[in-house]
């Protein structure tokens, strides 16, 4: 197998490898087509996807003549590396995203998401992608959390990844803190000494706590935050999953804003 796939297979498999060279994996058309061109480190491909995807090789002829390594492989190489069982036959090496948390938290009128503990890949993924979608600032993701970089939640982002800003491996109870200290309001979605989410105005600068998925928000996190928000459910259901949760709250947040945007307010 060539060197930079087998590379690749390894980014794949384990996080510390991808934290020591600083890169993951992008696969399938969807995320190369994504993927900022300045942070393809490589390119690999098959010979079944070069012959029905000649277009996304014309479009990306500069890529190549500045010296990104566009690598033919045969198909059992590629599906020995890939992280998928049915791979489209096209993966990228994508550097690692570099934040500023001060930056970030003094953009105008700010909308953020800290995740405590949430350990689900996909979960994280969809959460990004929904922070995507209701115009999220950035997503503080707490240490003992998935892997933002994990192939599964790669693709769960559906190319968010590229376009959100995150930091990871946080302490939670220091960025509320911190969010405090700059007049950012904190609601922790808890049930404890909660209010109905939609009772509480979002439309100045504003974060969102999202707990482990079966254990939610730690106490102290609670504690520290603002206000304790829920949703109201009908039914026996005691909770819903994490990503539902934080897609409810950030789209009501956006809906707050858009209002308050609208003509005559």
């Amino acid at each position: 197998m060539e060197p930079l796939l087998k590379e690749a297979a390894l980014l794949n498999k384990k996080a510390a490898f991808r934290k020591e060279k600083g890169l993951f994996v992008a696969e399938g058309l969807n995320l190369c087509e994504e993927a900022p061109p300045e942070r393809i480190r490589a390119l690999f491909y098959t010979d079944a996807f070069a012959a029905e995807h000649p277009a996304f090789f014309r479009e990306r002829a500069g890529m190549r003549a500045a010296g990104v390594p566009f690598l033919r492989v045969p198909e059992n190489d590629f599906l020995r590396a890939s992280d998928t069982r049915t791979p489209q036959g096209v993966m990228a090496l994508v550097s690692c995203f570099r934040y500023d948390a001060d930056q970030l938290l003094c953009r105008e009128n700010g909308l953020f998401l800290i995740l405590e503990t949430l350990q689900d890949p996909g979960n994280l993924g969809t959460i990004l992608r929904s922070a995507e979608a209701a115009g999220v600032t950035a997503v503080f993701i707490g240490a003992g959390s998935a892997d933002i970089y994990n192939p599964k939640t790669v693709r769960a982002t559906m190319g968010a990844l590229f376009r959100v800003p995150f930091i990871e491996n946080v302490c939670v109870p220091d960025v509320v803190r911190m969010l405090g200290a700059r007049g950012i309001k904190t609601c922790a979605a808890a049930l404890q000494g909660s209010v109905p989410y939609d009772s509480v105005d979002y439309t100045g600068p504003s974060a969102f706590l999202i707990g482990n998925e079966s254990a939610g928000l730690t106490e102290e996190s609670i504690a520290l935050s603002d206000q304790a928000v829920r949703i109201p459910m009908q039914g026996k259901v005691e909770s819903l999953n994490a990503g539902v949760a934080a897609a409810l709250l950030v789209f009501e947040a956006e809906r707050q804003r858009r209002a308050e945007r609208a003509p005559g307010n």
